[in-house]
């Protein structure tokens, strides 16, 4: 068996698998390299020059998940005695440090609402005021939205199971905003349109930086990462980062 048939047999078999796109790219990117090489004949020498070329291009965390990915499939295919042993496990994976700490600053979001169009402007504020992940904020529905007990359901998270996020005075404002202006539209947000858009704009329009600009945090945290984990795993916490109306509706 070879890699390309390796990937061939298994994929169809991850039924549980979220990003099923993502799942199709990584299992393309490792078919175009090695695709026609057999199983037994990958080695770890081999994957460990592939990785040193690998960390030129992208960080060490993006070199760590492909590696990962790579190592599931072989792990099937030795299950199922397609291969003798699995290269992947020899291979160490990089030390990763992808921390960082990074807050929209008050000049910055003014910035950003003089620069933008009030509509989209108000995306920019519900992200601020939710710590929404960006691709849960473009996926959200208008049926996970409840004004009654102000707070938000996301239905799947990054880490495969839902969670509530409450809602504050700021957010249930730009909530009613965009229902004023859904004109029956399933979801909260454009997505897509929004990002094609305004992609590569922030840095030399609005002055915040390409990377940061939809991260939206706000001063007055001290680790913007801990603080997202907090919002994202606990009921209680409420976005304002300390600053301005922070508590629930009422």
């Amino acid at each position: 068996m070879t890699v390309r048939q390796m990937f061939d047999t298994y994929l169809p078999l991850r039924v549980k698998v979220r990003n099923k796109s993502e799942d199709r790219r990584y299992a393309d990117y490792w078919s175009d390299l090695f695709g026609g090489v057999a199983l037994d004949e990958l080695t770890p020498l081999e994957l460990e020059r592939w990785r040193a070329r690998r960390v030129q291009e992208v960080k060490p965390a993006t070199v760590n998940r492909a590696l990962e990915y790579l190592k599931a499939f072989y792990n099937l295919a030795l299950r199922d005695g397609h291969c003798k042993s699995n290269p992947t496990v020899k291979v160490e994976l990089m030390e990763e440090n992808n921390q960082r700490t990074r807050f929209l600053q008050d000049n910055e979001e003014v910035k950003l609402e003089q620069t933008m169009a009030p509509d989209d402007f108000d995306l920019i504020l519900l992200a601020v005021n939710t710590g929404l992940r960006r691709a849960e904020q473009f996926k959200l529905r208008w049926e996970f939205v409840d004004f009654a007990n102000t707070t938000m359901k996301i239905p799947e998270t990054k880490a495969g199971r839902h969670r509530f996020v409450p809602l504050n005075v700021d957010a249930i404002a730009v909530l009613q905003r965009l229902r004023a202006r859904a004109d029956g539209a399933e979801k909260l947000s454009p997505g897509g349109e929004f990002m094609a858009l305004h992609q590569g704009k922030s840095k030399d329009c609005y002055g915040v930086p390409q990377k940061h600009f939809c991260s939206c945090q706000r001063q007055g945290l001290n680790d913007s990462r801990s603080a997202a984990r907090r919002n994202r795993s606990r009921f209680s916490f409420v976005r304002r980062f300390g600053l301005k109306d922070s508590h629930p509706a009422e």
